[in-house]
């Protein structure tokens, strides 16, 4: 009893001295600026951007290249090193003055669509494996004569071999109601017309198409109303691919709170298949056109509700929070360009969010550009990848524009100051006694991550789930803790935990979920907290400390060596001794099943059969519980109680 005292309050100490002040929004850091290789005032280089892998497009819609306004897109790409290399300039083979090549741009894989909206056309090209970009095909939507120019291409997205283009001017049902265009690639690679779609309400000015966003089966274009007279605050419509191809409105969405003039929708995304962001730009909720940003998900076929407004942690009057909005998976940015900081006015900023367990999105970190200044207009324009950001700053040196690059992290060497996105690699550099500060999705791995063979600390900025399908094999003497910040860090297995053979590992926290499997191998484990079985499996043997240990009600612990347990034990699922004795340095309580029995299962196939005197030894009290069972089937089964 007193050594257990001893032991847990020095592992407490000890976690506590390893602690680091480190937080989630460390791991997103800015990377790179780029800026146009022949960029002059007036360009307005960043006025559209799009990333993918490790290629990112930005348009220059107001470049003088072959002509005045003409525009032109810029492709960078990221080296070895995480550089961005401006690799190329695409031009369209006959372009025109002030047609604003480059009002938009969207990109998958090796196939980039570019938007002219003054022009009215949209042009499709391709990489080439060498990594050159080149002009396939030229976009024009089948009632071009009808359009009027309505900008067509002033909105573009893609996903696969779908592409929405928005024409906001358009002006069919009414003078700029707008219209969006559903374009899909066939099998000799060609993109075709397929639909052409409108907003429920045809009233004037309501600029339908604005933006657009699609994925998968799944698309929303916008009606945000900006410039009309009518008190109208915006909306935005969901749209459904059938299994006959033909595109169908399911849903449309309002704020909750929506008021004339928001511009509601403006900018929108889509982060998954049941979630989406959408920017208000002009609300005034927090002061006028201090602007805002909505969260929606999808809780049923057609059915989506909102569940969240927010704004910038310092969103004040003027700073038009919402004007760019992107999201993938649980991670959004979200632009407020106007935003004043301390180098002056309008320099502009962007907020980093991440949606949480309780499915609530949380804002991260604030970003602002490395070198921005007074009227740089930072966070005018947003993409963004599951490994990379960028954030344009549009209005820096006279609208020649800059863009800067953000990665994302998963593990950071706290000791070298690098960054890595998995764990594998973050492993393979770091040396003896270095301290790895790691999120969750650093352990969301399919595969063996096996730890390098020297002593290394790992800081948990917040609550640590091992992924389903991770088999770890941490090295002796590795230690887990918290950092100060973490409100609740812990470490949950979902996959396979195997701690060092004869080694020695420190957890501030353990819990095995259902469907895991935790391999001790005669290894000192110790823990800051309880270990708890939530509903995995336990291969025990070797010394474990802890404050407390506890089976719930699917949880199985099995002994498969002698093993010391140094904490009070609940045991409210199931115990089982196949060899070896289970000290409980404690007291025991069984509200569950406690046996012993010879097994030959997964963890069970080496060693000693077991012999007379193998079973229980607690050195505390022994209390049942109502539902308690205590099997012992063979007389080389004990039960010792020394309280």
């Amino acid at each position: 009893m007193i050594r257990r005292s001893i032991t847990v309050g020095t592992l407490a100490l000890m976690c506590t001295a390893s602690s680091i002040s480190q937080t989630v929004s460390d791991f997103a850091q800015e990377v790179a600026k780029v800026q146009a290789s022949n960029g002059v005032v007036t360009d307005r280089f960043g006025g559209s951007a799009a990333i993918d892998g490790n290629w990112c497009l930005l348009g220059a819609p107001q470049k003088f290249y072959t002509a005045e306004d003409s525009g032109a897109v810029y492709a960078f790409e990221r080296t070895n090193d995480g550089t961005w290399v401006e690799r190329q300039i695409l031009i369209a083979e006959s372009i025109d003055a002030s047609a604003y090549f480059g009002s938009s741009v969207a990109l998958s894989g090796n196939v980039a669509a570019i938007g002219a909206a003054n022009e009215g056309m949209a042009y499709i090209f391709e990489r080439t494996p060498a990594g050159e970009w080149f002009e396939t095909q030229q976009i024009i939507a089948s009632d071009f004569e009808g359009l009027n120019n309505g900008r067509f291409g002033e909105s573009i997205s893609m996903s696969g071999d779908t592409l929405f283009i928005g024409a906001p001017w358009d002006d069919e049902y009414g003078y700029r109601s707008g219209s969006v265009y559903v374009f899909e690639r066939d099998s000799s690679g060609v993109w075709v017309e397929r639909q052409k779609l409108y907003g429920f309400n045809p009233y004037e000015y309501l600029s339908f198409g604005s933006d657009v966003s699609v994925l998968g089966n799944r698309a929303i274009a916008s009606e945000p109303a900006d410039a009309s007279s009518l008190d109208i605050p915006g909306w935005v419509y969901v749209y459904e691919r059938a299994e006959n191809g033909i595109w169908n409105r399911t849903t449309t969405l309002e704020a909750l709170d929506s008021e004339g003039g928001d511009a509601f929708g403006n900018y929108c995304s889509l982060a998954s298949d049941d979630h989406m962001i959408v920017g208000a730009h002009s609300n005034s909720g927090g002061g006028s056109f201090a602007g805002c940003a909505y969260a929606f998900q999808r809780v049923a076929p057609g059915q989506w509700v909102q569940t969240q407004r927010f704004t910038g942690s310092d969103s004040g009057a003027g700073d038009v929070f919402g004007w760019d909005v992107a999201a993938i998976g649980d991670r959004a940015i979200i632009g407020a360009w106007a935003d004043n900081g301390a180098s002056g006015t309008g320099v502009g900023s962007a907020y980093l969010y991440e949606r949480g367990v309780d499915g609530q999105w949380v804002e991260q970190k604030r970003l602002v550009g490395s070198d921005t200044g007074s009227t740089d207009s930072f966070g005018r324009v947003i993409a963004l990848s599951e490994k990379h950001a960028v954030v344009t700053a549009l209005g820096e040196m006279g609208f020649q524009g800059s863009a800067h690059f953000y990665d994302f992290y998963n593990v950071i060497n706290l000791d070298t100051s690098v960054g890595y996105r998995d764990l594998a690699q973050a492993l393979s550099e770091a040396i003896s006694h270095d301290r790895l500060a790691v999120r969750s999705s650093a352990f969301d791995y399919d595969g063996i991550i096996h730890s390098m063979p020297a002593p290394l600390t790992f800081v948990a900025v917040e609550p640590i789930v091992m992924g389903a399908n991770l088999l770890f094999l941490p090295e002796s003497d590795l230690v887990f803790t918290d950092s100060l910040d973490a409100e609740e860090a812990g470490y949950a297995i979902d996959g396979r935990l195997m701690t060092p053979e004869g080694g020695r590992a420190v957890f501030s926290s353990l819990v095995l979920n259902e469907g895991s499997h935790f391999q001790q191998n005669e290894c000192e484990l110790l823990i800051n907290d309880v270990f708890r079985n939530a509903g995995g499996v336990g291969y025990l043997s070797g010394e474990l400390f802890a404050v407390g240990a506890e089976t719930m009600l699917e949880g199985v612990n099995r002994v498969v060596r002698d093993t010391e347990l140094y904490a009070d034990y609940v045991n409210g699922g199931t115990t089982i001794v196949h060899r070896g004795v289970l000290s409980i340095y404690g007291d025991l309580t069984n509200n569950g099943t406690l046996a012993g029995e010879v097994d030959t299962g997964p963890g069970l196939t080496d060693g000693d059969a077991p012999e007379p005197g193998d079973g229980f030894s607690v050195g505390g009290s022994y209390a049942i519980g109502q539902n308690a069972t205590l099997s012992m089937p063979d007389p080389v089964w004990w039960l010792r109680v020394g309280g």
